[in-house]
């Protein structure tokens, strides 16, 4: 027997609180909840708990703290735990090793006192999810539809095969060109999983998509931006479904194409095309029995770039009263790596299966490129979610290492050409590995 049961947890911070991790100032209103929500699936006794939460990102310590709190409330080990934040802007980004190298000249930055706050309560729920008898899985759909004029990629390559940096919203006049530029690789497709109870009612969905999700960020306002507007629509439209929303491998893809400088309207507009798709996924969807789950995961020793500047270089830049936050923390993200001499780090990747089909459940922020190979190679359909452990910022391709850019700037990957073929041999390990 399959049960899956479901939680939710509201982690909107108070008003006041620093947006992003420092990265943006401190928040004057809230648009809308953010939200922690997951699921446990049992079969024979073991269990997987898998979550999505509504922050741009969780690193390192605090991404381990989640872990662990959801592993505690399930009662299992946290290798059978994965959470995965949306990449939404307007939350927070919970890194606190760093945000503790600059608390002296920015306080605030880390509030323990919400974070611990939120780690409480999601235990609470999590433990009070697995008291219940949850609800007998007797099938699942496996579907998907295109998400239309949504994503393009961020990278435009101009005749001499250099990369120009299309942004989510583009209000420059020298952006126009870009926005005019061909929507470039993306994976077009919103994946869908429905879980459907003894009367074959869709009780559960899951929903995976690869493209930054901010289009109205930048408001100092917390939001769950287009996925929770999406989401919203389409429990309204769908009572009793519960919807879970992953950002897929979506690092080098944005709306920049078709977003226009309205941010408001923006969330509205590309919320609506979310879910267009969510919606036709279901309405096509046709479930068949659910027999066998299974959990598997691969970790290797991700090697890490060597920095151009010493550990004197970056203290500087954390001290100098000159610095923005943001400088500060771009520069604690090195200060940390070398303070800790840190030449590898954890490279985790995870893996559901449901009978034949995958999910494939990823760290930090992926190129589409990954989740395009992941596809290709499984003989099986298979959604990917990337954005668990965010240590690692960008990860690109060797390709786009060449080409230069904002994912390959050394101020936001902690990667080095090569990591392309270590991260395509993980994913080709963990799909040969029964389960």
């Amino acid at each position: 027997m399959i049960t899956i049961r479901t939680f939710e947890v509201d982690v909107t911070p108070e008003v006041g609180d620093y947006v992003c991790g420092g990265l943006q100032g401190r928040s004057i209103a809230t648009e809308s909840s953010l939200l922690l929500r997951g699921l446990i699936l049992e079969q024979d006794g073991q269990r997987a708990v898998i979550g999505a939460i509504d922050y741009c990102y969780t690193c390192g310590k605090s991404h381990q703290r989640l872990e662990s709190a959801l592993a505690e409330g399930a009662g299992v080990p946290v290798e059978q735990v994965t959470v995965h934040s949306n990449h939404v802007h307007d939350a927070p980004l919970l890194y606190e090793e760093v945000h503790e190298l600059f608390a002296h000249v920015t306080p605030g930055v880390h509030n323990e006192t919400y974070y611990a706050a939120v780690l409480s309560r999601t235990r609470q729920a999590v433990s009070a999810a697995v008291a219940t008898g949850g609800t007998q899985v007797h099938g699942i759909c496996f579907g998907g539809a295109a998400v239309h004029q949504f994503a393009s990629s961020r990278r435009v390559l101009d005749g001499e095969n250099r990369c120009h940096i299309r942004w989510s919203v583009l209000g420059r006049p020298e952006d126009m060109v870009l926005k005019e530029a061909p929507e470039g690789k993306i994976d077009p497709i919103l994946d869908q999983i429905l879980f459907y109870d003894e009367h074959d009612k869709p009780v559960v969905a899951l929903c995976f998509y690869a493209s930054h999700p901010q289009v109205s960020n930048g408001r100092l306002t917390w939001s769950a931006d287009t996925i929770g507007f999406a989401r919203d629509l389409f429990e309204g439209a769908n009572p009793g479904i519960f919807t879970l929303y992953f950002d897929g491998c979506g690092g080098d893809v944005t709306a920049g194409k078709y977003t226009t400088t309205n941010r408001h309207r923006n969330r509205v507009v590309f919320g609506l095309r979310l879910y267009d798709a969510m919606q036709t996924a279901l309405d096509r969807a046709k479930p068949v029995r659910l027999e066998r789950i299974g959990w598997a995961n691969d970790v290797f020793d991700m090697p890490l770039r060597v920095e151009e500047h010493d550990l004197e270089y970056f203290k500087q830049a954390i001290e100098d009263p000159n610095n923005t936050s943001k400088e500060k923390y771009l520069a604690g993200l090195k200060y940390l790596k070398l303070s800790k001499n840190l030449c590898h780090y954890p490279f985790r990747i995870s893996r559901l299966t449901l009978d034949g089909d995958n999910v494939l459940f990823l760290p930090a922020e992926l190129c589409v490129a990954y989740q395009i190979y992941a596809k290709q190679s499984s003989a099986t359909r298979l959604a990917t979610a990337a954005y668990g452990d965010c240590f690692l910022n960008y990860v690109a391709t060797d390709e786009a290492f060449d080409q230069g850019g904002y994912e390959v700037d050394p101020k936001w990957t902690e990667v080095k050409p090569g990591c392309e073929a270590l991260i395509k041999c993980a994913i080709d390990r963990i799909l040969a590995v029964p389960t």
